[in-house]
């Protein structure tokens, strides 16, 4: 399926109908972006059973993948690292200071909301309601002479 998301329904600036593109004509797959150029290497299937646990690590330097294994220990060591860092005592108690201490209250669309009628609206409602009434009947009133 091909979904023409212009706003000009196919046309160019003429008034013509546009030319299809060649990559237009290609089936639409799931994935836009290819997982793998042509070009990139993959990762061995030493080093995927070492990172599951289930190869030692000499073993995944062995099996050409010395330079791989390098990078995903430098990649643990860092993320050991920063999952150690602690946030400075100014910026947590910023973060602590910008919470509102009640609990947040639900936002309801007006229709959904509680209808409390006090006897003073009810008055007020009446009164405008016979006074609005009483103009539009005299309006027709004068308006049928």
């Amino acid at each position: 399926m091909l979904d023409d998301i212009h706003s000009d329904g196919g046309l160019s600036r003429n008034g013509q109908k546009r030319p299809r593109q060649a990559n237009d004509a290609r089936p639409v797959s799931d994935r836009e972006v290819p997982l793998l150029q042509p070009d990139e290497r993959r990762l061995s299937a030493a080093v995927h059973a070492w990172l599951d646990g289930d190869l030692s690590e000499a073993a995944a330097r062995k099996a050409e993948g010395g330079k791989d294994v390098d990078f995903w220990k430098r990649l643990e060591d860092e993320s050991a690292r920063r999952r150690h860092m602690r946030t400075p005592t100014t910026v947590q108690a910023r973060i602590i200071a910008s919470i509102p201490e009640g609990v947040p209250t639900i936002v309801r669309p007006w229709y959904r909301r509680e209808l409390v009628l006090t006897p003073r609206v009810v008055i007020v409602t009446a009164t405008a309601l016979v006074v609005a009434a009483s103009a539009i009947t005299a309006a027709f009133v004068f308006l049928g002479r």
